[in-house]
Order: structure tokens, then sequence, then C-alpha cells
């Protein structure tokens, strides 16, 4: 009922995504809310576009808004890759389903959770990757425990076989999502970018807003690069 206290202000330094962060870390926002306008392929090709840079290096979460359509009472897309058990995926992962979780409650939505497994390989040492149903039953058996948490019902978990970047998009589209909910793990400044590029690919052919959540670690490391500028 008392509404938003709302400053405005211009600054610059250097260039697009150094000024958000910048901004960012001085007022300690917890949040970066940005409209994204896609650039076309050849620009892309050749530039790495300002929207990924913000990705990459922007120490809080950032959500990037596509379209105008409100999220009251719309299907909410969480996105996790269950395939990788390591501590910081598991982290992430319950980052992910908790800010779905917690958005679906607001706009009084419904949370799906979607994870891409790998194609089944004959040639697996591993048993459980040589048919595709022991594949699906061996992720489906990995979200159980987000399942139970957050009362997510079959039928809300779409554990599907192909690339991450083709299927979310997918997902998204067959959902008509209003927010699809993603993370990386990968460090910058390593020769690598973002969890094999998945949220950068996947942000254009996305048809919904895209919220990108990183790791604690991760946002430690990004505020101690920006610290030293």
């Amino acid at each position: 009922d008392q509404g938003h206290a709302v400053t405005a202000g211009q600054a610059w330094h250097e260039n697009l995504h150094q000024t958000i962060i910048s901004v960012q870390q001085a007022e300690g926002c917890g949040l970066v809310i940005k409209q994204h306008i896609a650039d076309n392929p050849l620009k892309r090709a050749l530039l790495t576009p300002d929207d990924w840079k913000l990705l990459r290096y922007c120490p809080c979460p950032v959500l990037m808004v596509k379209t105008e359509a409100p999220w009251t009472g719309g299907n909410i897309l969480a996105a996790v890759d269950v395939g990788n058990a390591d501590i910081e995926h598991r982290t992430l992962h319950s980052s992910i389903i908790n800010y779905g979780y917690q958005i679906a409650s607001l706009a009084e939505g419904t949370l799906h959770v979607i994870s891409a497994h790998p194609s089944a390989m004959l040639s697996s040492a591993d048993p459980a990757f040589q048919l595709k149903e022991t594949i699906e039953a061996r992720y489906r058996n990995a979200c159980r425990q987000f399942q139970t948490e957050f009362d997510i019902p079959d039928g809300q978990l779409h554990i599907e076989e192909g690339p991450a970047d083709a299927l979310i998009p997918r997902v998204c589209h067959q959902l008509q999502a209003a927010v699809t909910v993603i993370g990386t793990v990968a460090r910058t400044g390593f020769s690598g970018a973002l969890m094999g590029n998945t949220a950068e690919v996947v942000l254009d052919t996305l048809e919904s807003d895209v919220l990108v959540l990183k790791p604690e670690d991760i946002i430690d490391h990004l505020e101690e690069l920006v610290a030293r500028r």
C-alpha cells in the first residue's frame, strides 16, 4: 500500500555493463533489471553483446525483461542441471528452485521445472546411461528432494532428452512461461564463460523474461574483481 521509493540518476563508466555494475555496487542493489533487445546475428558473431557481459560480470541476480506480459497467474519455469551433482551445482539448483517458487507464490502462478538429460550411449561404462529410461529415472530421482520441499508434482517436472539450449526455449514456449529462472556456474576471467554459455545462448531464443542467478562464491569473486578496478 505504501509503494516503493524510487530514485533516478545518470552515470557512465567506460561501457554499459560496467556502468550498471558500478551503480549496482555503489547502491548495494540486490537485483539488476534490464530490458533485453537481441543483437542481430552478424553483430553478435563479431562482438560480445553487452547483455552477455552483464550476465558474466554482474555480482547479483539479473532480470532480463523481454516481454510486456504480466507474470500474474502465469507459468514460471525453473531450469536446473541435475546431471551435475557437485556441491556448487546443488546449491545453485536449490537457489533456482527457491526463486522460482517465491515468484510463483507472489504471482499466484504455477512453478514448472526442467532438466535436460544426455542421449543414451550403449558404449557407456555406466549401465544407467545406456538406456533412455534409466537416464530419465536417474534424473527424476535426483529431483525428489526439491519436489518434496516445494510441492512440485510430477506433471510439473519436465525431464527430457536433448541439449539444454534447445529444450529450455521449447518447453518455455509450450508452457507460455512468463519468466524463466536459470543459473550460471563457471567463473569469469579463467578462459571460460557461463556453463557452456547456456544462459547466453537461450537469452535471445526464450519467449519469456529471464532471471539469471549465480552461486554465492562466484558473486564474491565478481565483487572482488569490481573492487580491484
